[in-house]
C-alpha cells in the first residue's frame, strides 16, 4: 500500500510537472520531437480515459441513447463520430428564450 501512496503522492506530481506542456497555444508549435514523444504516454492514457468514459456512458440508461447517437460502426470497429449537446440537454418548454 505504501508503493501506492508514494507513486501517488510523489511520483505522478513529478512525472506531470516534468512534462513539456506549454502555456500559450503558440508554444504548441515550438515544441522539439522529444517534447512531442515525451507527451505521447501522457495524450494516450488522456485520450484512452475519455474513450472508456464515453464507452460508460454510453451504456447508462439515462445518457445512454444520447450518447450513442455519437456513435457509429464501421468495419467492427468503433468510431467517435461526436456527441451533440442538445441531445444531452433538450431545450425547455417553458418559453425561455434559447
Amino acid at each position: 500500500m505504501e508503493a501506492i501512496s508514494t507513486l501517488v503522492r510523489v511520483g505522478l506530481p513529478n512525472y506531470l510537472s516534468n512534462l513539456p506542456i506549454p502555456e500559450t497555444v503558440g508554444g504548441w508549435f515550438s515544441l522539439r520531437v522529444g517534447d512531442w514523444v515525451r507527451l505521447i504516454p501522457f495524450g494516450a492514457a488522456v485520450g484512452g480515459l475519455s474513450y472508456l468514459s464515453l464507452k460508460g456512458l454510453a451504456a447508462a440508461p439515462g445518457v445512454g441513447p444520447a450518447i450513442q447517437v455519437g456513435f457509429r460502426k464501421r468495419n467492427n470497429s468503433t468510431i467517435v463520430a461526436g456527441c451533440y449537446i442538445h441531445f444531452l440537454f433538450p431545450p425547455s418548454r417553458s418559453g425561455a428564450p434559447q
